[in-house]
């Protein structure tokens, strides 16, 4: 255990004076480098990601009961698909739930023309992204 504490010691002994070495003089606080650009944005873009993966494990669960996939206006907050979430996903860019739309944190949901298969894409903060 002591070793653990003299390690961890160490370690920020060597990371502060390598920051200092840099030419830094001052020592960043955590709030900084999560506020640092990009940082932001790449959090919230693995949350819309997660979200959007679990609309799509719903979208399967449906089709797993039905023995078809949703119509699009089910895969909303008001929509059937609801019913097969904990909650609805919330849409990390703007704090309200996830919806249909080409903004930061939005979705779409395509459906084949045959009902087999269908694609879901997402809306990072660099553009959209499929999924599926």
């Amino acid at each position: 255990m002591i070793v653990m504490y003299v390690g961890a010691a160490i370690a920020m002994f060597l990371g502060y004076y390598a920051f200092r070495a840099c030419g830094s003089s001052s020592t960043p606080s955590p709030s900084s480098l999560a506020s640092a650009p990009g940082v932001a944005g790449r959090g919230k873009d693995a949350e819309v990601s997660a979200n959007g993966r679990m609309i799509i494990q719903a979208i399967e669960s449906y089709r797993g009961q039905t023995g078809q996939l949703p119509a699009v206006t089910d895969v909303t907050e008001s929509g059937a698909l609801a019913d097969y979430l904990p909650g609805w996903p919330s849409n990390p860019f703007t704090d309200q739930s996830m919806q249909p739309g080409t903004a930061p944190g939005d979705y779409t949901y395509a459906p084949s023309a045959d009902g087999a298969t269908f694609g879901f894409t997402v809306v990072f903060s660099s553009g959209a992204q499929q999924l599926q």
